[in-house]
């Protein structure tokens, strides 16, 4: 799930970026809540209170942020931000050095939906110094990721690269397969975005070969999309519609109903170059 919208390539389809934020807001950690947090819907001004209750541990209140977060992300990212504000302030206040890095990860996840990119770069590095502090291998090559994550949206292209490949170096090196996928495809991204397509096929390929190994159907129906697309802007329209078309059927499997319109977005595409005006 993108943090927003994909930029479009020449008015095709949207490729299909694997959440670009590679999962450093520890939205696992929420499977600790309480029972008395996790029974029922709890409003937003109810998980509010109880990080701003003292008398409750300082552990659960860290937990009540990060509920907040999850819920409250996409709706409304302002208020993100103001509440990992008081997040930062409370780990601080309790010394927490990891806490103190999720607080700026959330605050650069809501920055970067905000259109914020260059203060979210900003509480991203913040984060990074701390990653460094605590010996944080994978937190600190997420973070090279999500720094490159936000100079694609930027077009920077070569920073983008630049990060990117420092996160996909220590993945590598620590085995996370499933994450070097994920980084795979945002460099099959860039390379699509500068039109480097025998490139953009490549790093697609080899993160098809992670996606399948693990078997994540809905990521395998990303990529062979965004094959498709990438064979569409290398002309080879039989490979492309070939590559949509299982694209598809795994859209169609899963109800992905994103993936199915792009999909048929990739069609339309394909039947107006190829004169097709009834069927595009």
């Amino acid at each position: 799930m993108p943090c927003i919208s994909t930029p479009t390539f020449n008015n095709l389809v949207k490729p299909k970026t694997v959440f670009p934020f590679l999962g450093i807001f520890f939205i696992s950690a929420l499977l600790c809540l309480p029972y008395s947090l996790l029974h029922g819907q709890l409003s937003p001004d109810s998980i509010a209170s109880v990080w701003k209750n003292p008398s409750i541990p300082n552990q659960e209140r860290f937990k009540a942020f990060e509920q907040y977060y999850q819920n409250m992300i996409s709706s409304s990212p302002i208020d993100v931000v103001g509440s990992s504000e008081q997040h930062w302030m409370l780990a601080n206040a309790s010394q927490s050095k990891k806490e103190m890095a999720i607080a700026m990860d959330n605050k650069a996840h809501a920055l970067c939906l905000l259109g914020e990119y260059d203060d979210a770069v900003r509480a991203i590095k913040d984060a990074y110094r701390i990653s460094m502090e605590l010996n944080d291998s994978l937190a600190m090559a997420s973070k090279q990721a999500n720094i490159g994550t936000i100079y694609y949206y930027q077009s920077k292209y070569q920073e983008a690269v630049q990060y990117f490949n420092t996160g996909l170096s220590i993945y590598q090196g620590t085995k996370e397969e499933l994450k070097e996928a994920d980084i795979l495809n945002n460099l099959g991204l860039v390379f699509l975005a500068i039109n480097s397509y025998q490139l953009a096929e490549d790093y697609f390929q080899r993160t098809l070969h992670f996606y399948q190994k693990h078997e994540k159907d809905t990521l395998i129906g990303n990529i062979w999309l965004n094959l498709g697309v990438t064979y569409f802007e290398m002309g080879q329209i039989t490979e492309a519609q070939h590559h949509a078309e299982k694209a598809l059927q795994i859209f169609q499997k899963t109800n992905n109903e994103i993936g199915r319109a792009d999909c048929h977005q990739l069609f339309a595409n394909i039947y107006e170059l190829e004169g097709r005006v009834d069927k595009a």
